[in-house]
C-alpha cells in the first residue's frame, strides 16, 4: 500500500472481478488501496497470471474438477455458489464500504446496480471496459477536468447538475476544470468514461 493511502479498519474496498471486460491499469490502480479481492473462477486465471493476490474464488458446482489444480498451488478460500449476487448483497450489507464490481458486461452491470437496495447503492462502483458506474449519494460534488465526459441513467428530471457543462444527447462534457454539484433525486447511476 502506498504511504499516502490510509484506510480505516473494516473500511477497505473490495474488488469483485466477475468477468473479463476491464482494463488492467484500472485494477492495478485499485490494488494500491490494499483491497480484498474476490473473483469468479474463469477470471482468476488471468489475475493469477498477473500475480494479483486473490482472497476468495467463487465457483459453480459444475466447475469443481478445475479446483484441484488451484487448491494445490494457491492458498485461497474457495466458495461454491450458484447465487453470487446474493453473496455480494450480504457482503455489502454486512460491510458498508466501497465495493467495486469489475468486468461484467454492461447489461449485467445494470442489473446488479438496480437490484442493490437504494440506501446501499452509493457504496457500489462498477467498472466495465471504458466505463465507471457510480450511484452518487443524494447530494454530491465531483471534480471534473476539462473534456471529461459522463452520462446519466434515468430521466434528466431526476437529476440536478450545477456546473459549466456542454450537453449532447444525455452526454455531459465538462467545459473547463471545475467542481460540479450533483443532486441525484432518485438513486440513479452516473457513468464516467475512462
Amino acid at each position: 500500500m502506498s504511504s499516502h493511502h490510509f484506510v480505516k479498519e473494516n473500511q477497505e474496498p473490495s474488488l469483485w472481478i466477475l468477468g473479463n471486460h476491464f482494463n488492467y491499469d484500472t485494477i492495478h490502480q485499485l490494488l494500491e488501496w490494499s483491497p480484498s479481492v474476490h473473483a469468479i473462477l474463469p477470471s482468476s486465471e488471468i489475475l493469477l497470471s498477473l500475480q494479483i493476490k486473490i482472497d476468495k474464488i467463487y465457483y459453480l458446482s459444475s466447475q469443481k474438477e478445475l479446483l484441484n489444480i488451484y487448491k494445490t498451488l494457491y492458498p485461497i478460500e474457495f466458495i461454491e455458489t450458484n447465487h453470487l449476487e446474493k453473496l455480494f448483497s450480504d457482503e455489502l450489507q454486512s460491510r458498508p464500504s466501497h465495493h467495486y464490481i469489475i468486468g461484467l458486461d454492461l447489461e449485467t452491470l445494470y442489473k446488479w446496480f438496480y437490484n442493490t437496495p437504494n440506501e446501499l447503492r452509493h457504496f457500489l462502483i462498477g467498472i466495465s471496459a471504458n466505463q465507471k458506474w457510480i450511484s452518487p449519494p443524494l447530494e454530491w460534488s465531483k471534480w471534473l477536468p476539462k473534456g471529461q465526459k459522463f452520462s446519466i441513467l434515468g430521466n434528466t428530471e431526476d437529476w440536478e447538475i450545477i456546473g459549466n457543462l456542454k450537453i449532447d444527447n444525455k452526454l455531459f462534457i465538462s467545459e473547463n476544470d471545475q467542481l460540479i454539484l450533483i443532486k441525484n433525486l432518485k438513486y440513479n447511476c452516473l457513468i464516467e468514461y475512462l
